[in-house]
């Protein structure tokens, strides 16, 4: 079958399915949603603003006159079913402003009754304006009307995270400060009656903030040693002790004493169990409160933060301490209430009279799991109960057992560093080569602080592992996220100019990468995926990581198991990448400002520089550092290949890039800039990397460059002397080439959908201009416009190729030509222009005057 039939059929069919299928989906939503709202709203809404009742509305509501607008609507009860024009409904301003006679009126006239229907997403609830603003009385209006009290709105939450989120908030709460409505904030006897109204209500604690946000309300909380001298346990006593008890539940069974037990929140705990709530209530995973308490307890984050997690997802790393004196207090509480010990409360809390008294008792409790798997010895780990571990170890502790994670007792005291039961643990032998389900020995669960790594390395800890991932791998996690982030900075943040020095950004992430390989950690290891930590680095773009491994018998020059150079991953990445201090490599340098600016800061003394430091391309880097710039991959494929190949996708939404009036791609270069672009064909001409060089199907840099879309580099290949006029192995020049449909990996789905072109802009008369010929044919006789009839090219494109001298009659040597594509496409877009193309134009965009070269 002729390929550009085939193309054509193949580029049509999937469009066209996919087309429908999002056609049934939005004409389905679009019917639910006028099924449940009132259809002739938004058309209310337009007609009523080119009324001039409309700017007198505007004004009493700018002016906050309640009286105004009463008497307004009283004229025109319209009005108070359209939106205010700063995006609320009357009703959410009447709630938010305190205006109680407006809002009574609006809720007689049904307004509750519409917001529910409405659901607009963009609409501000009523309710939720109220609680924002500290308003009891609307709050209270609202519910007896039949408001919901869980209704979320689109982007705020629900109406309790929104009186949470403004619990501290001392400045004005809604209206015009010159307006006649009260502005000032709400006091807290207001807000603390608003948060009662909607417990009473029947608000779920547990609930998300949003629909499918499986965060609850006390992710939210505010809770900070500023704070302490303000809010003690105000706000959680608050809460908890106004909920409705028997409701409080999360998707994993936890109740609300959970919840105060966690947070050491003692009065509530006492309230709790006084309304009946049980001390020994358990949830799905058979935890009591208590256990909540035994094995982790509050926690702090270094900054002094309380940190949220409940032990169900406690994080694996972290370097929260525990808060002992708020554990002590709530176990102890929990304790006079009723609660009882089971040997992994009495473990974790180190109470060692109970846990003798259990194993007495019951001497297999020592080896007793949870439905976890853990034993005591686990929950005295996590808890980092020393004399537990000690006793436990005593009557003769498995130290090697595993939990349902695999997670030996060793592995979990390791989750925060300084850990005195991890160092409990080395020093009785513990085994320090088991791997948890995730392949990570104590050393590689350790690799996020230099302290655990150095201590357990001390004890004998292996740095390479027989089984499970290497530790390397673990410990270069902070900085190649350091890279990826890097790599993310606006390009006008990293022009060349001036150097700035940024030891920090890089450095300190690399202090426990340094420690492995000064102990022995090998750099030819592989990963799961196959890859080594040099490759790893460059695919991150992670510079001052892959120096540091190539100073540790690392080699640029070694495969991939695609058997391309490992350094072909830094070409990946945008050209405008972290730059070196090459004399000392001690700093890592960005191009972040104007020369001019620099200078202004350095001389204040702001910015100074480090000695020797200077500016150095990253290909110059790589060359410094061994890699061969002349290298090729298995497909033949040079670094210019490589660079000129990336995938359209880095251009977003398919490979779409917006021209500027003045013909260039849109967020461009600064004007006097060198471009990182040319600076990179600049380098690797000067390694003897010729413009010409083939890949093996016989691609030259410049018809990559063309076919990946990328118009900057196509253009520095052009001026630096490319074959515009160039044609691969099939004959195809760049034209050809821009029409094919995208790349799979590119695009939407692989393809571009009708009306989302591979590109937009005056590309096909550049490169009629620059000399490539529109009526060439590849080695089956098709012509670029074959290709550009296809549904993925948009009309102009072929009207572009005709005006530059190609044939829509040109036959290929199947005997089809771009008319008789045109037909079976049904393009009754392009039909007449193809059979006429002297006549009138209709679908020709504007395009730029002045075309650059």
């Amino acid at each position: 079958m002729n390929l550009a039939v085939l193309v054509h059929r193949m580029g049509s069919l999937v469009p066209r399915v996919v087309g429908w299928c999002l056609a049934w989906l939005v004409l389905g939503w679009a019917s639910g949603a006028l099924a449940q709202s009132n259809p002739s709203w938004r058309h209310e809404q337009m007609e009523w603003r080119t009324r001039p009742e409309w700017r007198e509305f505007e004004e009493a509501y700018d002016e906050g006159d309640e009286a105004h607008i009463l008497e307004l609507m009283k004229a025109q009860p319209e009005l108070g079913r359209l939106f205010h024009p700063h995006s609320t409904s009357a009703m959410g301003w009447a709630a938010r402003n305190g205006a109680t006679n407006l809002l009574a009126a609006l809720i007689r006239d049904g307004a509750v009754e519409r917001e529910r229907l409405r659901e607009d997403p963009a609409s501000d609830s009523s309710l939720g304006a109220a609680a924002e603003s500290g308003r009891s009385w609307s709050v209270r209006m609202l519910l007896e009307a039949g408001a919901d009290p869980e209704a979320a709105d689109f982007s705020w939450g629900s109406s309790l995270f929104r009186a949470l989120n403004e619990w501290n908030n001392t400045g004005p709460v809604g209206g015009s400060e010159a307006g006649r409505l009260s502005t000032a904030a709400a006091p807290r006897s207001e807000r603390i009656e608003v948060i009662r109204l909607l417990l009473a209500a029947g608000v779920n604690l547990f609930s998300g903030r949003m629909k499918e946000d499986s965060r609850h309300i006390f992710h939210f909380l505010p809770w900070h040693p500023m704070d302490a001298s303000i809010l003690g346990m105000e706000l959680p006593d608050l809460l908890l002790t106004n909920a409705i008890p028997s409701r409080q539940t999360n998707e994993n069974g936890n109740t609300l004493l959970h919840l105060a037990a966690w947070i050491g929140a003692t009065n509530a705990m006492e309230e709790l169990v006084r309304r009946g709530m049980e001390v020994g209530a358990t949830n799905r995973a058979g935890l009591t409160p208590l256990h909540w308490v035994a094995e982790a307890g509050p926690v702090v984050d270094p900054g002094g933060s309380l940190v949220t997690w409940a032990p169900e997802w406690f994080a694996w790393t972290t370097s929260s301490q525990f808060r002992p004196e708020v554990r002590d207090a709530a176990a102890a509480r929990l304790l006079a209430l009723g609660a009882r010990h089971d040997v992994f409360t009495a473990a974790g809390l180190g109470n060692l009279k109970a846990l003798r008294e259990l194993l007495s008792v019951h001497p297999a409790g020592l080896k007793a799991r949870d439905a976890r798997g853990r034993t005591a010895l686990h929950w005295a780990a996590l808890a980092d109960c020393v004399r537990s571990i000690e006793f436990l170890a005593r009557e003769g502790a498995d130290l090697g057992a595993s939990d349902a994670d695999g997670n030996t007792p060793l592995h979990l005291a390791l989750v925060r560093w300084p850990s005195a039961a991890a160092a409990a643990l080395a020093d009785r032998k513990a085994p320090l080569e088991r791997t948890n389900a995730v392949g990570l020995t104590p050393l590689g669960q350790a690799a996020y602080s230099a302290g655990a790594v150095h201590h357990l390395l001390g004890k004998g800890a292996a740095v390479n592992p027989k089984a499970g991932e290497p530790p390397l791998f673990r410990a270069m996690e902070p900085a190649l996220r350091m890279a990826i982030q890097r790599s993310f900075m606006p390009s006008m943040m990293l022009q060349r100019g001036a150097s700035f020095p940024m030891a920090s950004m890089g450095q300190t992430e690399l202090a426990v990468v340094s420690q492995l390989l000064e102990a022995g950690a090998s750099v030819h290891v592989r990963n799961a995926k196959g890859k080594s930590p040099l490759e790893t680095a460059c695919d991150a773009g992670a510079l001052n990581l892959a120096e540091l491994l190539v100073r540790h018998g690392a080699r640029l020059d070694g495969t991939n198991a695609q058997g391309a150079p490992v350094w072909f991953g830094v070409l990946r990445k945008p050209p405008q990448l972290a730059y070196f201090d090459s004399p000392t490599w001690k700093y890592q340098m960005a191009a972040t400002m104007p020369r001019p600016v620099q200078g202004v800061m350095e001389k204040a003394g702001v910015m100074p520089a480090g000695p020797g430091i200077r500016l150095v391309s990253t290909l110059e880097f790589l060359a410094r550092l061994g890699a061969t710039l002349n290298a090729t991959n298995t497909a033949g494929q040079n670094a210019l290949h490589v660079v000129a190949a990336q995938s359209e996708s880095r251009h977003g939404s398919g490979g779409m890039i917006l021209i500027g009036p003045n013909g260039n791609p849109m967020g461009g270069s600064r004007p006097g800039t060198v471009e990182p672009g040319a600076q990179r064909i600049a380098t690797l001409r000067e390694a003897g990397l010729s413009l010409e060089s083939r890949d093996r199907d016989g691609n030259t840099p410049w018809l990559l460059a063309c076919r990946s879309m990328d118009l900057e580099l196509a253009k520095l290949l052009a001026k630096a002397g490319a074959n515009v006029q160039a044609t691969n192995a099939e004959g195809r020049n760049a034209l050809h080439l821009i029409c094919l449909p995208a790349e799979p990996q590119g695009g939407v789905g692989g393809f571009s959908m009708p009306g989302f072109p591979r590109f937009v802009g005056p590309l096909v008369p550049q490169l009629i201009k620059q000399g490539v010929d529109p009526r060439a044919r590849d080695v089956r006789g098709v012509t670029p416009l074959h290709y550009a009839i296809a549904p993925h090219n948009p009309a102009f494109v072929a009207v572009e190729l005709v005006e530059g001298g190609a044939d829509p009659g040109a036959k290929d040597y199947f005997g089809v030509s771009p008319i008789d594509l045109a037909k079976e496409a049904n393009r009754e877009d392009l039909l007449p222009f193809l059979r006429d193309p002297l006549g009138a134009n209709p679908f020709r965009p504007p395009l730029p005057q002045n075309l650059p070269e």
